[in-house]
């Protein structure tokens, strides 16, 4: 009698079933921290008595500098490709409306 899985199937669901958990655990972790820094954001402008918009200028750099230092690493170790020119040109709106409220 042979134990264990009798085909691939059932390791690819393991497999599947392990990495949907780890995304899971990480995005909950993002969010968490994500949270956390915007609300420790408020008593930091306070300290150093920096305008709110220059912190919010700081807070959108070092959010992009983040950013594509996490597209880097995915890219290095799955492989996946950066995003394409479409997927720029469909975000480009959001993300200079989501920059001019920051501002005003």
């Amino acid at each position: 009698m042979q134990e264990g899985p009798t085909n691939g199937t059932d390791v690819e669901v393991t497999t599947a079933n392990a990495v949907s958990r780890r995304a899971h655990t990480i995005g909950l972790l993002a969010v968490f921290s994500s949270v956390m820094c915007f609300s420790l954001s408020f008593a930091i402008i306070k300290w150093p008595g920096v305008s709110g918009s220059a912190l919010a200028w700081w807070r959108l750099i070092g959010s992009t500098v983040i950013w594509w230092v996490m597209l880097l690493i995915r890219r290095h170790r799955t492989g996946r490709p950066l995003p394409s020119r479409a997927t720029w040109l469909i975000v480009l709106p959001q993300a200079l409306f989501f920059g001019l409220c920051i501002s005003v």
